[in-house]
């Protein structure tokens, strides 16, 4: 009995103390964000009376935030303000990139939206989509405006009552005609959505997208330094581009073969480009 007695007070000891240490690191992370924000508020407030101070404190803003994303703290709202203190700091790539990144965990939040397109204007070379582009775009705007979370638990609710629609249709028979178009409305957005769910899916599994982080990138006609340039110009940082292959040149570099909005494609350095 004391054996038993001694086991569960210890097992009660290494319980408490992990719980103590959880409880400890969410008040340490909470207090890391704190100290985050308040140097980026501080920072905006003093930018036009002494700039490169208020620089040293967007830096310390941004290395907070990285750091809480770092140790495992993922959520839309710590990269949408990420990306806010990057546009200050003029690392327009890096700002995109994490735009982006906040998107895909909180699709439906036009702030980040909003900020996204600001960030997207200030590019130096910016390269319109192809036209099949923008018509999807525009198109199927509810599919890309929409958080993938939400519209699999909508699939899968409207799933279910078109289940529950066929039980009830036959107990009442013709008692209750209007449950025939109920079903088909449940069944045809329960369909759309899964369709939508898939793309995502499929697209999140195969196809890398990626962002220009650094600037006068030379898009290549191949992996290495010294093939020649595909385009008449350099492209500057925060140009989209979809990484289609990955290669290593003779010296160990890793090189991605981009496609351009507009459907151009060329190899560029790895290091130049970050993945979302």
């Amino acid at each position: 009995m004391k054996r038993v007695l001694l086991i569960a007070i210890a097992v009660f000891t290494a319980s408490s103390a992990r719980l103590c240490a959880a409880a400890d690191g969410e008040t340490s992370a909470a207090g890391r964000l704190r100290q985050a924000l308040t140097q980026y508020e501080t920072a905006v407030a003093m930018k036009t009376a002494t700039p490169q101070e208020s620089r040293q404190l967007f830096e310390r803003a941004e290395a907070g935030f990285r750091d809480l994303i770092d140790a495992g703290h993922v959520n839309g709202a710590l990269y949408y303000n990420l990306a806010n203190t990057q546009v200050r700091l003029g690392r327009l790539g890096s700002a995109i990139v994490n735009y982006r990144r906040a998107l895909r965990l909180d699709a439906g939040n036009e702030r980040i939206r909003r900020n996204l397109e600001f960030a997207r204007s200030r590019c130096q070379t910016p390269i319109p989509p192809a036209a099949l582009s923008q018509f999807s775009q525009t198109v199927f705007s509810w599919h890309h405006h929409t958080a993938f979370s939400s519209r699999l638990s909508v699939a899968l609710g409207a799933y279910t009552v078109f289940w529950l629609l066929m039980i009830v249709g036959r107990q009442l028979g013709q008692r209750a005609p209007w449950i025939g178009w109920l079903k088909l409305t449940a069944a045809g957005l329960s369909v759309v959505l899964w369709i939508s769910v898939a793309v995502d899916a499929f697209n999140r599994s195969n196809i890398t997208e990626g962002v220009l982080t650094a600037n006068e990138v030379i898009l290549r006609k191949g992996y290495g330094e010294n093939y020649d340039p595909q385009l008449d110009r350099p492209l500057a940082e925060g140009v989209e581009v979809l990484i289609r292959e990955t290669r290593q040149d003779v010296e160990g570099r890793k090189w991605y073969f981009v496609e351009l909005p507009d459907g151009k494609g060329g190899w560029l350095r790895a290091d130049q480009c970050s993945t979302i």
